[in-house]
């Protein structure tokens, strides 16, 4: 019998995106699993452009995760040729999604609104507004109770502002929305709405940024499709960019960009 150590599950993502000033929207993974015989670190970025190609760049092997110092989150890929650099223009905060005697997840959200410079190797440099959080798994996300996953995003115009949203749909169903960082209540989310009792956001027609398949992002790690079971493959992801304006309880109307994704479990 394997002992714990080789078994245990441990998972650490990093997610940051840019929506960039020129339109260009960017997305950077770093990831970090150990589980039974394997123990990897990936990396990924991918870049944007309406009416073209994405550029997208991935590896697997040593890497540093991204740090952050006071507000500063910084993240340096030499496989990757890039540099991230995101300061922060809100607090960190975050708080266990999940937990059972299996394991737990853990959500963080370093930077819900943030200044962020991409420089990647073989691109012009990127500068806009952004997002950062970190997730951190110690039971396998194909064990959790879970149908769909809705998240997203909306940070202002002036980079003052955010919105985030997580939404569970299962068997057990969960949903989370957080205002400049304070967690709100009364929560509807649908196609085109995010409602809480603090503020109501209308999202305009999205632009898709990608829609696939897991498996097409686990046949670029080595060695992990073997040990993931195949309801994981089956896994789908959306990714949309948009626009969307908030009404504020005063009547106030705010315009901002959204980022927003939907997984289709099972």
């Amino acid at each position: 019998m394997e002992s714990l150590a080789r078994t245990s599950f441990a998972l650490t993502k990093w997610y940051l995106d840019c929506l960039a000033d020129d339109g260009r929207v960017a997305i950077c993974y770093w990831a970090s699993l150990s589980w039974r015989r394997l123990s990897l670190v990936w990396q990924g970025l991918t870049i944007y452009e309406s009416g073209g190609p994405p550029f997208e760049q991935s590896a697997v092997g040593a890497g540093r995760p991204p740090t952050n110092t006071q507000g500063r989150i910084s993240w340096v890929s030499p496989k990757l040729g890039s540099v991230v650099i995101a300061d922060a223009r809100q607090p960190a905060f975050g708080l266990r999604l999940f937990e059972e005697d299996a394991g737990y997840v853990d959500w963080r959200c370093e930077a819900p609104v943030a200044h962020v410079t991409i420089d990647a190797a073989g691109e012009p440099p990127l500068y806009g507004c952004g997002y950062v959080e970190q997730l951190t798994l110690t039971i396998p996300p194909w064990r959790l109770p879970l149908d769909e996953i809705r998240w997203g995003r909306w940070i202002d115009d002036d980079a003052t502002r955010s919105l985030v949203w997580i939404d569970w749909r299962g068997a057990a169903p969960r949903c989370w929305t957080f205002v400049d960082g304070v967690r709100t209540h009364g929560v509807a989310i649908g196609e085109d709405r995010v409602t809480t009792g603090a503020v109501d956001l209308g999202l305009e027609p999205p632009r898709a940024l990608a829609s696939r398949a897991l498996d097409l992002v686990i046949d670029r790690i080595p060695g992990l499709r073997a040990v993931v079971p195949s309801s994981l493959l089956a896994w789908h992801e959306t990714k949309w960019v948009s626009r969307g304006v908030v009404c504020r309880a005063d009547g106030e109307r705010v315009a901002g960009s959204v980022i927003h994704e939907q997984v289709v479990v099972r």
